[in-house]
């Protein structure tokens, strides 16, 4: 009986994931399937334009790139601001176009966000109703929707769910619990 609600938990977790990446690709399938760009704003003058250039920078010159046009000059590692040069998501810019790669970071952090309330709330609630409706509330309340503009912060509250949730995990399995927060609140640091 045991195996067969082990399996039963795997499939409903697979099928919310399947609908957190239905209601990701249905909110933004503007900005991923055409030329279309969701950013205006402060956005476009801060981050769009930062981010080209240190993607050029990097592209030139590696990891010890020197970005020369702030305060005379500083390393762009320095750079946590716009740059966040570490964070693991910044390889999709070296595929695809400034535009196109805030776009898949967008959706891709939207489902993980979804993904990490869902698991959360699961553990401290036993019901996935109450679930997968508390993860709806997170990733579609104003305050995470209106902090895509601000990518650092973005990414970064992304991953609180699932640092929540390790937290949780920690008092019933400690060495295992904080090796992944630890994993994960580094992901988190290094997003800027």
């Amino acid at each position: 009986m045991a195996l067969a609600d082990s399996n039963d938990k795997q499939g409903s977790y697979w099928l919310y994931l399947g609908l957190f990446t239905l209601v990701a690709i249905s909110l933004f399938k503007k900005v991923l399937f055409t030329n279309a760009v969701l950013f205006y704003g402060d956005f476009i003058e801060l981050y769009y334009g930062a981010k080209e250039l240190s993607i050029h920078l990097l592209k030139q010159q590696g990891l010890g790139a020197w970005n020369p046009y702030i305060d005379g000059g500083q390393p762009l590692l320095a750079d946590a601001n716009f740059a966040y040069v570490l964070y693991p998501g910044n390889l999709i810019f070296m595929f695809t176009s400034v535009g196109k790669g805030f776009s898949v970071l967008l959706v891709i952090h939207h489902i993980i966000a979804a993904c990490g309330m869902y698991t959360c709330s699961l553990k401290l609630s036993k019901n996935s109703i109450v679930s997968l409706s508390s993860a709806l509330f997170f990733v579609l309340s104003g305050f995470y929707l209106t902090s895509m503009y601000r990518p650092p912060c973005f990414y970064a509250l992304s991953w609180l769910p699932w640092i929540c949730w390790l937290w949780c995990i920690v008092e019933e399995h400690p060495r295992q619990g904080f090796f992944y927060l630890l994993i994960i609140s580094v992901l988190q640091i290094l997003t800027g």
